[in-house]
């Protein structure tokens, strides 16, 4: 998902990770056994001149396959929930 926002013109960054849950720094194989709490997230940092937001949510959708409630990637097999969602817009001032 990082890689798919990283290549979208007007995204500044992307960063993954996990929220929520048990553990304060999970690995992806605790994550993904489901018992930890945690969700997968992603963080997009954006430039509203050149990308609006509806099209960061276009992009967001692309990337997963929302029909498979265990699999949050349409590029990988992961075993999580559907990730969530933060764009931000930087500072402009």
């Amino acid at each position: 998902m990082e890689r798919a926002f990283n290549q979208v013109p007007g995204v500044v960054s992307a960063t993954v990770g996990y929220t929520g849950g048990t553990l304060p720094h999970p690995s992806y194989e605790q994550v993904s056994t489901g018992q930890t709490g945690h969700l997968e997230s992603v963080q997009v940092v954006y430039d509203p001149r050149k990308i609006s937001y509806d099209r960061l949510v276009d992009a967001f959708w692309h990337d997963i396959d929302p029909t498979q409630a265990t699999a949050s990637s349409a590029t990988t097999a992961r075993s999580t929930t559907l990730p969530s969602f933060t764009a931000i817009r930087p500072s402009t001032a």
